[in-house]
Formats: structure tokens, C-alpha cells, sequence
């Protein structure tokens, strides 16, 4: 779509890369607005960081959409082929569509931005020519649709996800004690929220239970100390919240497809044979509305 009447546009790149080891995309530059990014393919490993940090860790599939805060400088890590779709929307274009923010989103499976990005894919680069005005309306429907589906206000202005800084303090909770138990009660008052009204908010904002957060963010962190090799399975384990290596090898095993120590050899495996990595996503090499 043309620029808006504010002067904000969406913009859309297509990632792809089709080949094991791409490693670490460029942090996006700090923005006042989102980035949407939608697999098209299946993904085997697929992480978030921000600021710097490790936050999700996660397989993709057709379909699902991860809801980026730019002003919190998210970057991708990806070991595994992968096709994505990118759109860039300032909260310009979100407050012309009645929406002011959005509610962060790890992951969520969206058949909406799934079908409207298919559709957007054949034009992009060359490809709009005299179809611009096809192209305008699907983005419109893009705008709309983020504008309402994520919108991180309920009706009446009771907040229906996880605010930025909620975000923060549960990153920081975790990064404080990574090898402790964490209960629902902890992360509820450390949001400034009820159990109930915390549960309620995390599962709108990251579409999963805490619970099942918790374990994705103990795996993603033996995954960085499995990179940095050296230390045994058994500490590892312990260290990232574990009863026992026997524990952390059934759920690391089930997230990732391969047990720990496998998953540390294919690492090394992939360090020595000096697999060539891109420096970073060619984002923002974009088609723009």
C-alpha cells in the first residue's frame, strides 16, 4: 500500500535461505512498530533473542506468525533451512486502522496473515506492476486484521495480553534464577497481576501456558551452554532447572528431536566443517506499499 495518510507504509521482504547453518539474522534497528514474520515452510529450530538474549526457542510450520517489539531489538537465529515472510508495520499505519499496539506474540498459528501472505508472494519485487490496486486492498486487510486480532486493548481499555515491560520482568525473573523453580504466583506478582488475571494475560500474549514457556526457555538455555561445550549433561541439567539429566533429556528430546548430547555433537560437527554463514538476513531489502 501507498503511503498513508500519516505518512506510515507496511513494507514486505521474503527471507529465505535453503541450506543447513545460517546462524544468527542482523538485529533490527529499534522502531516504533512490529514485525510480523510468517513460515512458510516447516522449521526443525527456530530462536528469538532480544536484547541481546535468548527469549523463545521453538519448530515452525506453515502458518505460524511471530509478532516482533522493534523497540526492544529482536534478532532471529535459525539452524535449519528456512522460507519466511517479513512485514514491517509502524504503529502509524495500525493507529489509522483503529489499533495503537500490539500484544508481543512468540508464536501463534494465524490462517488469516497465512492466506493473505500467499497471496501477496507472486507480487513482490517485480511482480506488481498494474496490480497495485489488488495489492493495496490485501494489505489493507493485513492492516485490519493485525489492527483488531492482536490488538493488546480488550473493549473497555482492560489490557488483553502482556505489556512490553510485563515481557521484561519475566525475562529478567528467569535470567535471575535460571536453575530455580518458578511458580505461577511469582510470575503473576512480578507482572503486578492475580494468578487467574495473569494466566489469562499470558495465555492471550503467547498463546501456551507458563508452564510450558518455563520449559522452552530452560531448553533454549542448555541449548547456548551445549554450544559452549565442556560442561557434562548432568550440570547442565541442574544449572537450567532440571531434576536430572533424565529429565532434561525426555523434554529436551521432545522439542528439539534429538537428545542433548546428540544435538551438542551436531553443533560441533557443524562448527568444524566451517558451514558459511551469511552475516544476516537480507531484511529490509523490501517491496513497500
Amino acid at each position: 500500500m501507498g503511503p498513508t495518510s500519516s505518512g506510515s507504509s507496511l513494507a514486505l521482504t521474503e527471507l529465505r535461505y535453503d541450506a543447513n547453518g545460517f546462524g544468527f539474522s542482523k538485529r533490527m534497528p529499534r522502531h516504533d512498530g512490529y514485525l510480523i514474520t510468517l513460515s512458510m515452510t516447516d522449521v526443525q529450530r527456530y530462536e528469538t533473542w532480544i536484547d541481546g538474549r535468548q527469549a523463545f526457542t521453538a519448530s515452525l510450520s506453515p502458518g505460524d506468525v511471530c509478532v516482533h517489539d522493534l523497540r526492544r531489538g529482536p534478532a532471529m537465529f535459525f539452524a535449519d533451512p528456512f522460507h519466511l515472510l517479513a512485514f514491517l508495520v509502524p504503529e502509524g499505519a495500525l493507529r489509522e486502522a483503529g489499533g495503537s499496539t500490539l500484544q508481543v506474540r512468540d508464536l501463534a498459528k494465524d490462517a488469516v496473515v497465512h492466506s493473505l501472505g500467499r497471496l501477496l508472494l507472486p507480487y513482490l519485487g517485480a511482480g506488481a506492476g498494474e496490480n497495485r490496486s489488488y495489492i493495496n486492498h490485501l494489505f489493507l486487510a493485513l492492516r485490519s486484521h493485525l489492527a483488531h486480532a492482536y490488538s493488546a486493548q480488550e473493549e473497555g481499555g482492560h489490557r488483553a495480553g502482556l505489556a512490553p515491560w510485563q515481557h521484561c520482568r519475566l525475562h529478567e525473573l528467569f535470567d535471575r534464577q535460571p536453575g530455580e523453580s518458578i511458580s505461577l504466583e511469582k510470575m503473576a506478582r512480578v507482572c503486578g497481576l492475580s494468578p487467574s488475571g495473569f494466566l489469562r494475560a499470558f495465555k492471550n500474549a503467547m498463546g501456551m501456558p507458563p508452564q510450558r514457556w518455563l520449559r522452552q526457555r530452560r531448553v533454549a538455555q542448555a541449548q547456548a551452554l551445549l554450544r559452549q561445550g565442556g560442561t557434562a549433561l548432568a550440570d547442565i541439567a541442574l544449572c537450567t532447572g532440571f531434576s536430572d539429566q533424565s529429565h532434561f533429556t525426555r523434554v529436551f528430546s521432545q522439542q528439539t528431536g534429538v537428545s542433548p548430547g546428540a544435538w551438542r555433537r551436531a553443533q560441533a560437527m557443524a562448527a568444524e566443517s566451517g558451514v558459511a554463514r551469511p552475516a544476516c538476513v537480507p531484511a529490509y531489502d523490501v517491496t513497500t506499499w
